[in-house]
């Protein structure tokens, strides 16, 4: 992937769904990079993301909205251009392959008209549910696109250990993964 390629995203406005994972403590420098790569970025959070991180922390890279926050799914679904899911809880990854609107996140998803992209971060345990795999292929054949298993050493925050866990790509992994699920739908 080249500067060239990634060109196109300079009049894309990105929309980061954030969920409940240790992971998203990493979404600052994920957010310091795209805005270099991005039109405009904006960022939705579930409760549970905002347990890990404060809305006010990100609100001092993009614009926010938070659980509370009094905004509308569907002007957010029209607003962007590239939406994505990073982290994606297996909670998250069920309620939107379900179709169970019960957070803006999720409302957000179903009003948006384009495949999404989500980035899965859980441990291998909970990846391996056959409940888990039949969601993420239920959500494919919806049209969006789960990222493969990244399978990597991370501190498991139920045990506190370091083991092997489905952890999110690095940065440059998920640029490269939005750039070719963006080249798909405009080749469809």
């Amino acid at each position: 992937m080249t500067e060239l390629d990634l060109s196109k995203f300079k009049q894309s406005k990105l929309l980061i769904g954030v969920t409940g994972s240790l992971a998203v403590l990493a979404l600052p420098s994920y957010l310091v990079t795209f805005k270099q790569y991005f039109k405009e970025i904006r960022v939705v959070m579930t409760a549970a993301a905002s347990q890990f991180i404060t809305p006010f922390s990100l609100r001092q890279l993009c614009q926010v909205y938070a659980p509370e926050d009094s905004v509308s799914h569907v002007e957010l679904a029209r607003w962007t251009d590239i939406f994505i899911v990073l982290p994606a809880t297996a909670n998250t990854l069920s309620k939107a392959a379900q179709g169970a609107a019960d957070n803006l996140l999720i409302l957000t998803i179903l009003s948006y008209e384009k495949p999404v992209l989500f980035f899965p971060n859980m441990n291998l345990a909970i990846w391996n549910q056959k409940s888990v795999q039949r969601n993420m292929q239920q959500l494919s054949c919806d049209g969006h696109f789960v990222c493969p298993l990244n399978e990597q050493l991370a501190y498991e925050q139920a045990s506190g250990e370091i083991k092997k866990n489905c952890v999110i790509p690095s940065i440059e992994q998920t640029l490269s993964h939005i750039f070719n699920v963006s080249q798909q739908g405009s080749n469809a």
